[in-house]
C-alpha cells in the first residue's frame, strides 16, 4: 500500500499576476520537503486563484504535474 499525505500551500504573489504567469511561477519555483522518511513529492494542481477578474482567463488548461524524487 502508497502511503501518503497531501499538503497545501498558499504562495502570496507581487501584484499583477495572471493564471498563466501563476502556472508559470509554479512549475519553475524551487521547493523542497526534506525528510528520511520522505521518497518524493508531486505538485498535483493549483486548487485555487484569486487574482482581478480583468486579468482571470476563464478556460485555464490544468497544471502539468511536477514530480520530484528527494
Amino acid at each position: 500500500m502508497e502511503e501518503y499525505v497531501y499538503v497545501s500551500v498558499k504562495l502570496y504573489l507581487k501584484d499583477g499576476q495572471t493564471e498563466d504567469s501563476i502556472q508559470e511561477i509554479v512549475q519553475e519555483m524551487d521547493y523542497s520537503f526534506s525528510h528520511p522518511d520522505i521518497e518524493e513529492h508531486e505538485i498535483i494542481d493549483i486548487l485555487d486563484i484569486q487574482i482581478p477578474e480583468e486579468e482571470n482567463e476563464t478556460d485555464r488548461p490544468p497544471i502539468d504535474c511536477v514530480r520530484s524524487s528527494v
